[in-house]
């Protein structure tokens, strides 16, 4: 079963993902509310995809991705936000995506497929 970490401090947009990409697409999901309690649980689940929102209160999502890379994980990660300019200075991080918030839920699964394939 593919496992999948959301990572996101609004609770409705997690919520969202989550039944979605369950009820969907057969996808396991853990939450997390933030970068902290998103790393705990990815030490503990070990995800096969990440999704996280990028600004976040106590550890955002940057940050969070750091501190998994250092752990030598190169797991997918799907970086989203509501503000475009938050995606500068992730180009480079190999293995990952981006996407609005505001975007379809249909996206949202393609990109989680082209990452997992």
């Amino acid at each position: 079963m593919v496992k999948i970490l959301i990572v996101e401090d609004q609770e409705s947009m997690r919520d969202l993902l989550s039944i979605f990409l369950t009820n969907n697409c057969g996808y396991y999901c853990f939450l997390a509310e933030n970068g902290k309690q998103g790393l705990k649980l990815f030490q503990k689940e070990l995800p096969s995809l990440i999704i996280t929102d990028i600004e976040m209160p106590v550890m955002n999502g940057k940050e969070m991705i750091r501190k998994i890379r250092r752990l030598s994980f190169q797991v997918p990660v799907i970086f989203m936000s509501s503000i475009k300019e938050n995606f500068k200075g992730l180009e480079n991080v190999e293995n990952c995506d981006f996407i609005e918030k505001i975007s379809s839920l249909k996206e949202f699964s393609q990109k989680i497929e082209k990452l997992l394939s």
